[in-house]
């Protein structure tokens, strides 16, 4: 829906190395992700 109206998808708190996987496979769209200090 985010990106039929025009807006980019970001991710971020909490995101590791070891779940980001999950978010690249499922989150359609994603444009940014911040790993942070997770």
């Amino acid at each position: 829906m985010a990106n039929e109206l025009g807006l980019g998808i970001n991710a971020g708190h909490d995101l590791s190395l070891d779940n980001i996987q999950f978010f690249k496979e499922n989150i359609p769209n994603l444009l940014e992700v911040s790993i942070g200090h997770a």
